[in-house]
């Protein structure tokens, strides 16, 4: 996204009779004069501005993003280590696998191993992902999850928000080592956790026996025991998004 003084929400076409401004942009961000002063313009207050120029503050006429640097933490030049930053590359919200995108900021202050959300500013979908490549202005994520299906060319990039609790649920497992749990809010990339449900795991022979999340897709996980050796065990999870 390229912030310039046409994008403005400021930037304003001085009207006909404007004493030679008329049809120019002009910028309205400061207060006008005091009632019964001229203007530049005359009875138009504000004066002229290259459409092409940008100040630093302001915001976009369309989606109301603050042009502010220090308002975005975007860096003030072309580098620095801001943590957030735009992006207009096209790509569709998808549930997995990896994206790439070239960022309008160089420098930003991620790294590999941290967990991004590019956000749709017009639609606000979104998809979050830990980064697996970064360097100037181009970051890959491997993306986890996301809301939304759409192709966007509007992304805000942020740290991703910490996940929050989605479910809470239990099963049983029963002369098995296996077992496949349905649950409408497992998505690609959620993070299952399993215990036991009285505090101490299944039991095996009367010993403490270690069950992990095996596989997962959408609207369901797989579980398994440690070993193969058949378990009897009642158990709580709960899913993270």
């Amino acid at each position: 996204m390229t912030d310039t003084c046409s994008s403005c929400f400021f930037g304003r076409t001085a009207p006909s009779g404007a004493d030679g401004l008329d049809g120019l942009l002009c910028c309205c961000k400061e207060a006008p004069p005091a009632p019964g002063s001229r203007g530049p313009g005359g009875s138009w207050p504000w004066g002229p501005i290259n459409p092409a120029g940008w100040c630093g503050d302001g915001a976009d006429s369309t989606t109301g993003r603050c042009f502010s640097n220090s308002v975005n933490q975007l860096p003030t030049t072309g580098a620095g280590a801001g943590l957030v930053g735009t992006s207009e590359t096209s790509q569709a919200t998808v549930a997995s696998g990896s994206v790439s995108f070239t960022l309008d900021q160089v420098g930003l202050a991620y790294t590999v191993g941290m967990k991004l959300q590019f956000t749709s500013i017009g639609t606000g979908e979104w998809m979050r992902g830990v980064v697996s490549a970064f360097s100037g202005a181009s970051v890959t994520i491997t993306v986890s999850s996301r809301s939304g299906s759409g192709t966007h060319a509007d992304w805000l990039s942020t740290i991703s928000p910490k996940p929050a609790v989605i479910t809470y649920g239990n099963f049983t497992i029963s002369g098995t080592n296996t077992g496949t749990i349905s649950d409408t809010s497992v998505v690609a990339g959620s993070f299952i956790l399993v215990w036991g449900a009285d505090g101490n795991g299944a039991t095996i022979m009367g010993s403490a026996h270690a069950v992990y999340v095996n596989a997962q897709s959408s609207g369901s996980f797989s579980v398994q025991t440690a070993d193969s050796g058949n378990v009897t065990g009642n158990f709580n999870y709960m899913v993270l998004n």
